[in-house]
């Protein structure tokens, strides 16, 4: 099976905590157990555009901030996964977060036909106070506002 893991962060960026970690045992473990498994993540710290742990093979999107979602996460993660399954056919999508959302916009669950899991660690209002939280300013606190509405409605409406 070829399982596509999508997430915002992994061990090697800034900051990583327990959903990271949680990730990279998950993806290991599909990976000793048999299983190709491709990640995509916000780009790397250094600037690697790919990495490997335990069988994984990690592959950073250039031109997102790491360790962050944003739009452009969003469209490079779908677009990616839209052209790696052309060439090696995915079998099923795990979503950390909301790091599936692309895939899901772009509606590549369905024209592509693969199945998609999203892994929330708590509930998606603790997405919303995470963007919250590290928003700065009344336009910064705008666009997190906004962005836990549209997020809320993806959830809620769309899947």
């Amino acid at each position: 099976m070829h399982v596509c893991f999508m997430t915002r962060a992994v061990p090697a960026h800034p900051g990583a905590g327990g959903m990271e970690v949680h990730g990279s045992v998950l993806t290991r473990g599909l990976a000793a157990g048999g299983d190709r498994v491709t990640v995509f993540t916000t780009a790397h710290p250094s600037g690697q555009p790919e990495t490997a742990d335990g069988g994984v093979r990690i592959v950073h999107l250039p031109e997102t901030e790491p360790g962050r979602y944003s739009e452009s996460f969003f469209r490079a993660s779908a677009a990616s996964l839209e052209e790696l399954h052309r060439r090696d056919p995915v079998d099923v999508v795990l979503g950390q977060s909301s790091g599936a959302r692309g895939f899901l916009l772009a509606g590549l669950h369905r024209s592509l036909g693969i199945p998609s899991v999203a892994i929330f660690h708590s509930h998606a209002v603790w997405e919303v106070y995470g963007r919250w939280n590290s928003a700065s300013g009344f336009l910064g606190k705008l666009k997190a506002a906004v962005w836990g509405i549209r997020m809320l409605e993806e959830i809620v409406l769309r899947s």
